[in-house]
């Protein structure tokens, strides 16, 4: 598989809200997006690579995905052969239970209405031991370490028609911040199998622990640099420029 290199970047900032609202927020990252796909567009036009766009990947923050792992076991009088179609099986019968359970009503977070945009098989242990080889074995016991994430329906439809609108006939795909930055950090530091994740935005952080390789929890709380930004400006009468000067 080829190497990706980075041919193009760019950055926009979205304006400061001294009320945070999320749906107005929301309609701000679609404007942001726009200008970013405006950009890509005009280098790709003006570069000498004359490359169509295949994939788009999107990794949201946050705040605008629900993640959690969750653990499943089974236990077996007999041993058994551990196939693919066995485990096939187990995720997708634990996955059904995981999607009916996300319909429930979401309040802390844009994610009403939530679709499964991600899932993946962090760990595989049988009798007890983590294994990345498990097929074709036989064991009494699998536990099983799967992480999901959901957004809400509304913005993954808005950014299939932000990618059709842009790089029509490229494929989609939604990512969580969460297990993007997880998969990097255990991939690099491979000796460390036990720390936490911290991912501080502008209007909510998430901290995430990892324990023996595993993406173990991860919680969220509506504090981040825009938060504190406002505090210090509420107090000490300033702007909010001022404030994060003194951040």
């Amino acid at each position: 598989m080829e190497v990706p290199h980075i041919l193009f970047t760019t950055r926009v900032l979205l304006p400061f809200q001294t009320d945070l609202h999320l749906d107005r927020l929301a309609k701000e990252v679609m404007k942001a997006l726009a200008e970013v796909g405006g950009r890509a567009e005009s280098f790709l036009q003006s570069s000498h690579y004359g490359r169509k766009i295949d994939r788009v990947a999107f990794v949201l923050s946050s705040t605008w995905y629900s993640s959690g792992t969750h653990f499943l076991s089974f236990d077996y009088k007999k041993s058994f052969t551990v196939t693919p179609r066995f485990v096939d099986k187990m995720l997708m019968q634990a996955e059904e239970g995981i999607v009916r359970d996300s319909r429930q009503p979401q309040k802390e977070k844009y994610i009403q209405g939530p679709v499964l945009i991600e899932k993946k098989l962090l760990n595989v242990a049988l009798n007890g031991y983590s294994t990345t080889q498990p097929f074709n074995k036989q064991a009494n016991r699998i536990d099983l370490s799967l992480y999901v994430a959901f957004a809400s329906s509304k913005l993954s439809q808005e950014l299939v028609d932000f990618t059709d609108t842009w790089f029509r006939g490229s494929h989609i795909s939604l990512h969580s911040h969460g297990l993007a930055v997880y998969t990097a950090v255990r991939d690099y530091y491979t000796a460390e199998g036990n720390y936490l994740l911290l991912d501080i935005n502008g209007e909510l952080s998430e901290v995430s622990l990892v324990l023996n390789n595993v993406l173990l929890e991860s919680i969220s709380f509506p504090i981040g640099t825009h938060t504190i930004a406002r505090t210090i400006a509420a107090k000490r009468g300033g702007s909010y420029q001022e404030a994060l000067s003194l951040m």
